[in-house]
């Protein structure tokens, strides 16, 4: 946005600062339920916004995770500036802490038997990826095609089927 050479220069900062917007779209989307019925938000809510910024990060470290073969001249990838195993272990741990707020806001809305599983099968697959990611042996591709996965399952855990089941 006009400040590519502050943002090359400042690659996390770049990671995190748009994924803000991932919060407020889904609080404007959960508000439409909450609000016009007077109740308040719970604070499962603020579980499930910060799920869905750690999330946001999950998905774009996930999308630029590359082989050495796979780079691209001018496409800056968090595998060409970290390195494949620390780029990938960004990507983890990003999984790791969605997870956590994913279970608390789980638990608050009386969810957490079906969340936890589902996403703690997510993260082991992801762990053994991200082994061979790693090792060289896997393409990036993978792990951003697991991000989109794991982003469905996490929105459908906590969104829609409890929505649906209640």
């Amino acid at each position: 946005f006009f400040a590519r050479d502050w943002r090359h220069a400042r690659p996390v900062t770049s990671l995190w600062t748009p994924r803000l917007m991932m919060p407020n779209v889904d609080f404007a989307a959960t508000a439409g339920h909450w609000l016009p019925s007077g109740e308040k938000p719970i604070l499962g809510l603020a579980f499930f916004l910060a799920a869905s910024f750690t999330n946001g990060v999950v998905i774009e470290t996930g999308r630029k995770l590359r082989q050495p073969a796979d780079e691209e001249e001018g496409v800056e990838t968090y595998s060409a500036l970290w390195g494949r195993r620390r780029a990938g272990l960004v990507w983890w741990m990003m999984l790791l802490v969605t997870l956590l707020f994913a279970t608390l806001a789980a638990r608050e809305i009386g969810f957490l038997l079906p969340v936890l599983p589902t996403l703690l099968v997510f993260l082991v697959a992801a762990a053994f990826l991200l082994r061979r990611y790693v090792a060289g042996r896997l393409p990036g591709k993978v792990l951003e095609n697991l991000s989109g996965l794991w982003t469905l399952a996490l929105y459908l855990s906590l969104g829609v089927i409890p929505l649906f089941l209640r």
